[in-house]
């Protein structure tokens, strides 16, 4: 392309030289040699002094930003290469336009190889870290494999670099191979590389023992825990074995209340959307006073067990663990239950058979109807795989949305019913649902009020996506949703 430069007189325009694709502006020297030319009065020459100004400020902005030096303008064609003779007069023409100088592409050395994909494409080559250690470099290899080759440096995260649920899956599962140590698919949404590999190494490693499922309550030592000097605590317990792992956030409030609060997560996808949930409501709970507890089932999250190993019998009575070291570590009487999704039907029939029943069980969109709750998951997972391009492969019969599902498992929720939260034991229970989930639990929540147990309902029309892997389109923290439940779990259950 040619640029066109008017002169004083617009009639004759000047064509400049031919412009390289690796130069887009006049470099700071050539604007110098044709700053002098255009100190008359003339508007054109006001005009072209604007415009000389304004390109050598942006360049030296460029040359300040990029650390790369301007070269010097280079003679053309075009400029006269002949002194004029002194006897014969210079005819007026308008002064040549500068050439535009050529500079040479700088290059900047990296560690890191150059990307594969086109998500790595997308990614500053300046923050890429090569893995520190063993941890780092076997689960760098393997989220390569997973991700067609890419490059995968210690500070990157799984999704970040395109990967999705069904591959997250296959990932923990070969980390898990390759260490013997779970890995929750959460953490690689949340957390990069080194942060993952890090907590692996410095997880405990319990002995290995019967599943007698014993009542006793097992917890890492406040003294032997990294964390015990923070405003959360992360613990290990379980019946028989530390199998389970949770996160107790200590009153941080003087003097703390007699009560404290038990976060029960629900199930797979929809547990890695209320993850950060959670973390916000405890802190708020925590700063007045109300000591929280969140935790993870066996077999799910950070504790221990693969996913074909997940049970709903089993999960009832990891409830009852989790309200029993919360109750311990806390000295407190009254623990209340926050259950969203499938949690509900584990925290009503732990209720039943609680040793000290919990003062109020709040039910969040509760998981009544089992069965359409499956059919539900199954249709969401065949809609997401069938929008992959390697959908065909990915597709499990005994997955959903990333997360291992056995039929056994699936046999299990399907068999939820309205009966089971009929013989819900607590002092009162409140549901927070949309109207017409809360209408057609008329039934069931009247049964209880004929039992004495107090019943209250709260419409919370919001349309919590509980499925979706992208958080880009609905928040993961609703401020509706936030405040309703920490007044509910702040307010006194008697009230």
């Amino acid at each position: 392309m040619s640029r066109v430069l008017l002169m004083a007189d617009e009639r004759k325009p000047v064509l400049s030289g031919t412009t390289t694709a690796a130069a887009t502006a006049p470099p700071p020297a050539a604007v110098q040699t044709l700053a002098p030319l255009v100190q008359g009065g003339h508007p054109v020459h006001l005009l072209i002094q604007q415009q000389i100004q304004l390109m050598s400020t942006h360049l030296t902005l460029l040359s300040a930003v990029h650390h790369v030096p301007v070269a010097a303008p280079a003679r053309t064609a075009t400029e006269p290469t002949t002194p004029t003779t002194p006897t014969t007069p210079a005819p007026a023409s308008p002064p040549p336009a500068p050439a535009t100088a050529v500079i040479a592409p700088v290059h900047t050395p990296h560690s890191r190889p150059p990307p594969i994909t086109a998500q790595g494409a997308t990614r500053d080559p300046a923050s890429f870290a090569l893995p520190a250690n063993a941890t780092e470099q076997a689960f760098a290899a393997i989220w390569a494999r997973l991700l067609d080759g890419i490059p995968v440096g210690r500070h990157d995260n799984f999704f970040n670099l395109g990967g999705h649920s069904l591959l997250a899956v296959r990932a923990v599962q070969e980390m898990h191979r390759a260490t013997g140590e779970k890995i929750a698919v959460r953490r690689l949404i949340f957390e990069s590389l080194s942060q993952i590999a890090a907590a692996v190494e410095s997880a405990p490693r319990p002995a290995a023992s019967g599943d007698s499922l014993s009542a006793a309550v097992h917890a890492v030592p406040p003294a032997a825990n990294a964390l015990s000097d923070l405003s959360m605590t992360t613990v290990r317990f379980g019946h028989a074995e530390p199998s389970l792992y949770g996160v107790l956030h200590p009153a941080s409030s003087r003097p703390a209340r007699a009560r404290a609060v038990l976060l029960c997560n629900p199930f797979g996808q929809e547990a890695v959307r209320i993850h950060r949930f959670f973390r916000v409501l405890a802190d708020d709970l925590a700063g007045a006073g109300v000591a929280c507890l969140r935790f993870d089932y066996h077999a799910s999250g950070e504790s221990l067990g693969d996913d074909h190993e997940a049970d709903l019998d089993r999960w009832v009575r990891d409830v009852l663990a989790a309200d029993a070291l919360l109750r311990q570590r806390t000295g407190v009487q009254e623990v209340d239950w926050l259950a969203p999704r499938l949690a509900g039907a584990l925290a009503v029939r732990a209720s039943a058979q609680a040793p000290q029943r919990p003062g109020q069980l709040v039910l969040w969109e509760p998981v009544v109807w089992g069965a359409r709750y499956v059919d539900h998951l199954l249709a969401v997972h065949a809609s997401v795989v069938a929008d992959l391009p390697d959908g065909g492969k990915l597709a499990g019969d005994e997955e959903i949305l990333g997360f291992g599902a056995s039929r056994r498992l699936l046999q299990q929720m399907r068999a939820i019913a309205p009966t089971d939260y009929q013989r819900a034991q607590a002092r009162r229970v409140l549901m927070i649902a949309p109207h017409r989930q809360t209408t057609d639990a008329n039934d069931w929540l009247t049964a209880l009020h004929g039992r004495g147990v107090a019943v209250q309902r709260q419409t919370l029309n919001l349309d919590f996506d509980w499925t979706s892997e992208e958080a880009f389109n609905t928040a993961l923290v609703p401020a509706e949703a936030l405040n309703l439940l920490a007044a509910a779990l702040k307010a006194d259950p008697l009230e």
